[in-house]
């Protein structure tokens, strides 16, 4: 597995292909090999290092300690400095913590959002949770021409497709 992964390695070097990202994704699921894996994918130039990243830290094939490394290295400024437009958006939306900020990104989703900002969209869509008993509203001004910013982001970024490994 070892000799495989060297190999791979040295491979995506010189240039980087969806088989290649393929592999890389089985190499990181393997307990044997993920902590090296996902070395390797923090390393790669561009947006598809970032967008393997994100892919292995939701996964349910991932072990969650593995998880938790590749969401550390996504978080790191060099890599999250590569990631792509709509993979940003992501990040930015589970990142924000006020109703303006997350507007904003939901905006910006309308036009660039793919798939991948769906899980983080439908939550925004509850009305209650915040407050001293849980029942009030944590995002307001999201209601605004009832949820038109909400829908219009869902519409939009369920319709363009994410990257697949």
């Amino acid at each position: 597995k070892q000799m495989a992964l060297d190999l791979l390695r040295e491979t995506m070097s010189k240039s980087v292909d969806a088989e290649g990202l393929k592999k890389l994704m089985q190499f990181a699921q393997d307990g044997d090999t993920a902590r090296t894996a996902i070395g390797i994918a923090a390393g790669i130039s561009g947006s598809k290092g970032a967008d393997l990243l994100y892919e292995l830290s939701i996964s349910k094939a991932t072990s969650p300690e593995m998880a938790i490394l590749a969401t550390q290295f996504l978080n790191g400024k060099a890599v999250r400095a590569n990631a792509s437009p709509a993979l940003a958006l992501v990040l930015d939306l589970r990142d924000a913590t006020d109703c303006q900020s997350r507007r904003a990104i939901l905006e910006k989703a309308v036009e660039t959002g793919d798939k991948r900002i769906v899980r983080h969209i439908v939550p925004l869509t509850k009305k209650t949770g915040c407050g001293a008993k849980k029942t009030e509203d944590c995002n307001p001004c999201l209601r605004d021409d009832n949820q038109k910013v909400i829908r219009d982001s869902l519409a939009r970024s369920q319709a363009r497709k994410s990257p697949a490994f």
